[in-house]
């Protein structure tokens, strides 16, 4: 069985499963970046100072949430 596992895992390659690696903290970091703009967004119209700033700061977060997956993920060579 370990055998066969070495043989899958050279298959793949180092550079491919870097490319997962990447992919997956990459798509967290996007999910946090989602999660935080939209409570920033959710909290901003129960503070008292600082509501338009802290409500645009949640459109610039889930902007960049988005923009992470569609310009850095899913771009490989092969």
């Amino acid at each position: 069985m370990r055998a066969a596992a070495r043989l899958s895992w050279a298959a793949i390659g180092r550079q491919r499963i870097l490319e997962v690696v990447v992919n997956v903290v990459a798509t967290i970091i996007a999910m946090g970046f989602f999660v935080f703009g939209m409570w920033l967004m959710g909290t901003a119209p129960e503070l008292a100072d600082f509501q338009a700033a802290v409500f645009f700061g949640g459109i610039l977060s889930v902007a960049l949430a988005v923009a992470i997956p569609t310009t850095l993920l899913g771009h490989s060579e092969s």
